[in-house]
């Protein structure tokens, strides 16, 4: 049927938020198609980047990364459509101060989620393996470096050239444990 754990996801995002729909600006959802993608894949980004924001994020919190992201992310009933409609957020416990904490999924296709963004919005080489690497540091990133590495190779960017750049990135990393992880993750 697929012929790769991304085939699969890159068919279940068409079917979320189709291509065609998103061009036409049409979703199952109430939100603007183009800002529900974009929107989609950053936060799954912004989430994934930092070991705090893994466990969960205030929505006040989510609302104030979206807001300094750009007016394209910021819409009022985003974070319902996103998780009500699209289902690719969750409410996973409350704070301190009783604020409701809400997370990306955590499967794999909140990982290719994450992937996809980055390799948009992030042109250079040696940016990208910086980025990947680091949320590769954080511990979330599992399967969303490979989805990286593959949406380069589909886009004709050079796989090898980017794999270089991710140990090249990995052996800048600070901390012992952390760098560890990503070298053993890389091979």
């Amino acid at each position: 049927m697929f012929e790769s754990e991304l085939d699969l996801h890159e068919a279940t995002f068409e079917l979320t938020m189709g291509t065609r729909d998103v061009i036409r600006g049409v979703t199952r959802a109430s939100v603007p198609g183009r800002h529900l993608v974009e929107s989609t894949m950053f936060l799954a980004a912004w989430m994934k980047s930092d070991a705090d924001r893994t466990t969960g994020v205030t929505r006040s919190r989510l609302l104030a990364a979206l807001r300094d992201e750009g007016e394209r992310y910021s819409h009022p009933g985003l974070l319902e459509e996103l998780g009500e409609t699209v289902g690719v957020i969750y409410e996973s416990g409350m704070a301190t101060d009783g604020e409701p904490l809400y997370a990306v999924v955590q499967d794999t296709f909140g990982e290719y989620l994450a992937a996809r963004w980055v390799f948009e919005n992030v042109r250079d080489d040696e940016a990208l393996a910086r980025r990947v690497a680091g949320m590769m540091a954080v511990g979330r990133f599992d399967a969303g470096w490979q989805y990286v590495l593959e949406l380069a190779e589909r886009r004709r960017r050079p796989r090898a050239d980017l794999l270089i750049q991710l140990r090249r990135a990995a052996e800048d990393i600070l901390d012992q444990a952390d760098r560890a992880r990503v070298v053993g993750m890389l091979g």
